[in-house]
């Protein structure tokens, strides 16, 4: 447990991408053995506002695509937006948990959010170029019956 709180706080200081690689490789293989204390420390550093957001959002995804099964990375996506409810990176990586999970309509509308949180601050044709825009589009069309001719 100390060794996986250590790398936490290193992920939490660093700011070197090559260590950040490294930090988060540590925290997979120590996942690999107790993802759940991985997973409630990464957590309790985002309520404590110990966080750099684009950080721990890589260490969830990261988590996510290795143990595909699991849904504990989703609590570290839930944590990022509970924290900052008007961030349409932590909004469209959340909609991605929920999408893999199965659970199209909530990740629908997390998409959505993150496409208006988008629009918001940045307009049409910028938020368009973002993940938020294209997640939306791309599920939602596969679910858009046809017309029969």
């Amino acid at each position: 447990m100390d060794g996986i709180i250590e790398l936490l706080r290193s992920l939490w200081i660093t700011s070197e991408s090559s260590e950040i690689e490294r930090i988060i490789r540590a925290l997979i293989e120590a996942a690999r053995t107790d993802m759940r204390a991985v997973v409630d420390l990464a957590v309790e550093n985002i309520k404590r506002d110990q966080f750099d957001g684009s950080k721990w959002s890589s260490l969830a995804l990261t988590l996510l695509d290795t143990f595909k099964g699991s849904d504990e990375p989703g609590m570290i996506l839930k944590a990022l937006v509970d924290k900052d409810q008007d961030n349409g990176a932590y909004l469209n990586n959340f909609g991605v948990f929920l999408e893999m999970r199965g659970w199209i309509g909530q990740a629908i509308e997390y998409y959505a959010r993150a496409y208006a949180t988008d629009y918001k601050y940045h307009g049409h044709e910028k938020a368009t170029t973002f993940p938020a825009w294209t997640n939306l589009h791309r599920i939602t069309s596969s679910y858009v019956i046809k017309p029969s001719r």
